[in-house]
């Protein structure tokens, strides 16, 4: 019995970094510049049945204000495959595409016609995967 607790216990610790593997690639948070003047950085989650909860927020450098945060539901497109497409800000009335770009563990987001905050920002853009 001890021997089969053991064997046991060595199998769940060989397998522990691949369940860390198996996480989704959208599953992160992203780091991008904006502006000269602000930080931007976008969280993506998975939000249940396919669906992605992303978090837009836009930090004042140095002050480390909040300028603006926005949330959006995405979803993986039907028509493109490995893009997260959806709507963003108030409202949820702003479309935005998210696509993965594993070469460089970055993501690129398509650029909105308006700021989720009112104020003038540029959501599209390059983001780089933030560490972990």
């Amino acid at each position: 019995m001890k021997l089969i607790l053991t064997l046991a216990a060595i199998l769940i610790a060989c397998l522990m970094p691949f369940s860390a593997m198996a996480r989704d690639p959208y599953d992160a948070d992203w780091n991008g510049d904006c502006r000269p003047d602000l930080a931007c950085m976008i969280q993506i989650r998975p939000a249940g049945k396919g669906a992605f909860r992303l978090t837009y927020i836009a930090i004042i450098r140095g002050s480390g204000k909040t300028l603006c945060r926005a949330t959006g539901l995405l979803r993986r497109s039907k028509d493109i495959p490995g893009v997260l497409s959806g709507t963003f800000g108030p409202g949820q009335r702003q479309q935005i595409e998210v696509i993965r770009d594993s070469k460089r563990d970055a993501i690129h987001v398509t650029p909105s016609d308006n700021s989720p905050c009112g104020s003038p920002l540029a959501v599209g853009g390059l983001y780089d995967l933030m560490a972990h």
